[in-house]
């Protein structure tokens, strides 16, 4: 992270503090050229509409598949009567506007490399920051949008190179299962689908992941991931979303099977809830699972007054056992429901999960 105009590092363990250290002056597996930016890990090749035509990783896997992060205009005609909630099929059958960026640039900037492209129209502009941190496998797209429209979408499309049949769209303690067949009526009505974090496919020799920071609309099919980004709705608000925005949205690929979507569901987390920097002094971790496949969502004062609450999800759908190491002084752990409500005492050295399986903790202090 920067401070200051300075770059800095960190090394935080889970609900813990440490201190910001200089970053090294320089990474020389950072590499740009007037196509590619590479951080020895992931190396991305860019076409002439600015999307990615190769996304090869450290082992020269090939995960781009017919292009990654194609940015389109689709016609997003008036829906009756809710039309800033309702999306309509029928832009679907006609061909969207892709943007071509008009200003290209890139280079190395601490521990990133990044390529900056800028696309402008009639009525808009889109500014893009492709960022590699040096030694991740994210790939992040920082964005800001200036947006006229009335009755388009602007949308960005990934056809990975590996896919499967159903995707899963994190939610809140948990995924769910979409197909992406269109099979019957009920799978072709899946033409939209919402995802919190982030929405993945896989096969049996990789995955994909697309991860966002507050855009929930999505489409998952027939080999295509594409997130909504943005609408120009006329009602209720016949000036809805008009202005500038800025967020970020980024993907993956990751390993088949639990050890690599365990990575996707932490860089969600991390993308969403950035380390913050604030003057105070260096602790250890105060709640941690020993199976990165049982997330601590949430550290809190119980609703009593009296002692912390510890809430946790098992992540994957597969029941697990985890141990909980706590730093926070405690004199006794009782299971809770969710009104914190208690249930019987906690081992914390073995708590066993259902799939999805939400667990609440009441530390008590003495």
């Amino acid at each position: 992270m920067r401070q200051d105009g300075v770059w800095m590092r960190a090394e935080v363990a889970p609900y813990a503090a440490a201190p910001l250290l200089p970053a090294p002056s320089a990474s020389p597996e950072l590499r740009t050229t007037a196509d590619t930016i590479s951080n020895g890990r992931v190396t991305l090749r860019f076409g002439s509409s600015g999307d990615v035509t190769s996304m090869i990783d450290a082992d020269g896997g090939e995960h781009a598949g017919r292009g990654l992060n194609r940015l389109v205009l689709h016609r997003d005609p008036y829906q009756f009567p809710w039309d800033a909630w309702d999306i309509g099929p029928g832009y679907l059958r006609r061909t969207p506007d892709v943007l071509v960026p008009r200003t290209i640039e890139s280079g190395v900037d601490g521990p990133t490399v990044w390529r900056r492209q800028v696309f402008r129209w009639g009525r808009g502009e889109v500014e893009q920051r492709i960022v590699l941190e040096a030694g991740d496998d994210l790939v992040r797209v920082e964005t800001r949008v200036d947006w006229r429209e009335s009755h388009r979408m602007l949308r960005a499309e990934f056809r990975p190179a590996h896919y499967g049949d159903q995707a899963r769209c994190e939610i809140q303690f948990g995924h769910l299962l979409r197909p992406t067949t269109e099979r019957d009526e009920v799978e072709r009505a899946q033409f939209e689908i919402c995802a919190h974090k982030w929405l993945a496919v896989q096969d049996a020799e990789a995955g994909f992941a697309v991860l966002n920071d507050g855009t929930y609309g999505h489409r998952a099919k027939a080999g295509l991931l594409s997130l909504n980004l943005l609408r120009a709705p006329t009602f209720p608000d016949p000036t809805a979303d008009r202005g500038e925005h800025r967020f970020t949205y980024a993907f993956r690929a990751f390993a088949p099977g639990d050890t690599g979507l365990t990575g996707v569901i932490a860089d969600g987390y991390r993308l969403n809830n950035p380390l913050r920097i604030a003057e105070g002094v260096a602790f250890d971790s105060a709640v941690a699972s020993s199976d990165p496949g049982v997330v601590v969502e949430t550290v809190k004062p119980a609703e009593s007054g009296e002692g912390v609450v510890v809430r946790l999800y098992e992540g994957l759908g597969q029941a697990r056992t985890t141990a909980l190491s706590v730093g926070i002084p405690h004199s006794r752990a009782t299971f809770t429901d969710l009104l914190e409500r208690p249930l019987g005492p906690a081992d914390l050295r073995h708590l066993e999960l259902g799939p999805f399986e939400i667990v609440t903790i009441h530390l008590e202090c003495s």
